[in-house]
């Protein structure tokens, strides 16, 4: 049956005559001849049920834009009206987008409707088809809301009729006949097909036998033995395609090896001798045209480089028959560059060891180690771990210290804890005192020669005043050469200033001062406060000298 809509669509596009004085089709009052299509424009604003009785009521029914180039033409129809947007005859039949046009059941190709459609729009239920008037694609719309209102009239349904009562009128399809309705001419109750004539028939009871075009087919019989094909394309012609008895291959004792179809009066096919003269149907069979690009793909890596693609339809229009199918690919590929991927750090090689921080005992040692093998870039991860590993390390045991903590080693004898003249600055007894704290054997500092000397002076600083000394054995309270010990019969070594020591000066305690350029011996009050020099002699089993 498909072949029979088929051929009967192309009789209706491109009917071509033997002679040019009979058309190939007329279209009812009101309506107008689009490319081979009857359309009537209405102008009533109406719910897509009234549209459709309102069409139906012409024996016609809600436009079927089922084919891109029937599409075209019926925007370029609409566009005498100022393109406004009209109810089509597609319906979702159960609420589930199963898109079909109503009045022939053939579901509505997807490549018809605009992007994103049918989409039921906010949530609402959108079943029914429209004609969106800015664009040229199909549409989903409430089918409660109103739309303008144009209607398609088969021209193959314009059938003339003869006999009845109706004196030649056409016939009006659908029409309702004891509780049937019928869309094409039926043989019920009558010996020979008829239809009705009015859009009531129920009532007024007006009907006429139906007469329509009988075409040529593109099928023959190559051998006289019914062996049928379609004769462009050397397909066999399907058997449930013909009319009940049919072929039959002769009349009258002529051969009949082509086909001819009876618009209206049979239901099938009938063979009919090659010789005779009818109408034909002229089938172009287009070669195929490609739609333009979709859009591209996502790229198939989120960074680096991938691949994208993109795909075309070949559907403007479809390639038919022996028509070509459309040149080249149907998809496109290319590589995309989202952005550079992120890249983790690593680390380099670990450096040498390090030399042992102490050169007897346990000390320690270290090595390093860089993140740049490679460095972290474009948001990758840092390097896992340490970038310093310690280890310890042991030396030969040290010798024993000589000095306690606090204090400096002079030379090999001798011991020094120096205060800081900032922070550590006390009279000379407070001094005495402090040293005393440090170790039972510290006193303020007595020099025993020249080498101790030397070595002294260089751990002092040049602008300060130290007590050194220690007069606590005196009786007396001057610095005369009687009163003091510094230089007594303990065998010291002193360098005095000029005028010291003077035995008219007041005070009787001694300090080392390196203002004068040399680091020399002073007297100076004892109340007044100085840092301090401390000695340690820890193998001198003697008591320190006392000046």
């Amino acid at each position: 049956m498909q072949l029979i809509y088929l051929v009967i669509d192309l009789w209706l596009m491109c009917s071509c005559q033997l002679t040019s004085s009979s058309a190939a089709f007329s279209c009812p009052d009101r309506y107008v001849s689009v490319g081979s299509y009857c359309m009537y424009y209405d102008g009533s604003y109406l719910s897509w049920n009234d549209a459709r009785h309102r069409c139906m009521s012409d024996g016609a029914h809600l436009p079927v834009i089922d084919t891109v180039t029937k599409r075209d033409l019926f925007i370029n129809f609409l566009k005498r009206y100022g393109s406004p947007a009209v109810w089509l005859d597609g319906k979702d039949t159960n609420g589930k987008n199963n898109w079909i046009w109503y009045s022939t059941g053939v579901s509505i190709a997807s490549y018809m409707w605009k992007s994103g459609q049918p989409n039921n729009y906010n949530n609402v239920q959108e079943d029914r088809a429209m004609l969106f008037h800015k664009g040229v694609a199909v549409s989903d719309y409430p089918c409660d809301l109103s739309l303008y209102l144009a209607c398609e009239y088969d021209p193959g349904s314009v059938a003339k009729t003869t006999g009845g009562n109706s004196n030649g009128a056409p016939c009006v399809l659908p029409f309702n006949f004891k509780g049937t309705v019928y869309t094409i001419c039926t043989s019920r109750a009558h010996d020979k097909p008829w239809c009705a004539t009015t859009s009531n028939y129920e009532t007024d009871r007006k009907w006429g036998v139906c007469v329509g075009p009988e075409v040529w087919l593109g099928g023959k019989d190559t051998n006289g033995k019914n062996n049928w094909i379609w004769y462009s394309r050397g397909v066999s012609v399907a058997s449930y395609l013909w009319a009940s008895g049919q072929p039959e291959n002769i009349r009258n004792s002529v051969e009949e090896d082509c086909i001819l179809l009876q618009v209206w009066r049979t239901h099938g096919f009938h063979d009919f001798p090659c010789s005779l003269k009818f109408n034909f149907v002229c089938e172009y069979d287009p070669d195929g045209n490609w739609g333009i690009w979709g859009s591209w793909s996502s790229c198939s890596l989120s960074c680096g480089q991938g691949l994208r693609s993109r795909t075309r339809l070949c559907v403007y229009p479809v390639p038919a028959g022996t028509g070509k199918p459309c040149p080249g690919a149907d998809r496109q590929t290319e590589f995309c560059f989202p952005g550079q991927c992120p890249v983790d750090g690593a680390w380099s090689v670990w450096t040498h060891w390090s030399t042992c921080s102490k050169t007897c005992d346990q000390g320690n040692k270290t090595r390093h180690r860089a993140c740049n093998s490679p460095p972290p870039s474009n948001g990758g991860k840092g390097c896992p771990g340490q970038l310093v590993q310690v280890e310890t390390c042991n030396g030969q045991p040290c010798p024993a210290k000589l000095c306690p903590d606090g204090f400096t080693e002079v030379t090999d004898s001798l011991c020094l804890y120096i205060s800081d003249p900032k922070t550590e600055a006390y009279n000379y007894f407070l001094s005495m005192k402090a040293c005393s704290s440090l170790s039972p054997l510290s006193h303020l500092l007595t020099v025993k020669n020249r080498y101790e000397y030397q070595n002294v002076v260089r751990f002092l600083s040049a602008t300060a005043e130290y007590w050194i000394g220690d007069d606590s054995a005196s009786s007396s309270n001057s610095l005369n050469n009687g009163g003091t010990k510094l230089g007594g019969g303990g065998g010291g070594y002193t360098i005095w200033a000029f005028g010291y020591p003077s035995a008219r000066s007041p005070t009787d305690c001694v300090e080392l001062s390196g203002k004068s350029g040399a680091f020399l011996w002073k007297g100076a009050p004892c109340w007044e406060t100085r840092p301090f020099i401390c000695a340690l002699r820890p193998k001198d089993s003697m008591a320190p000298i006392v000046g």
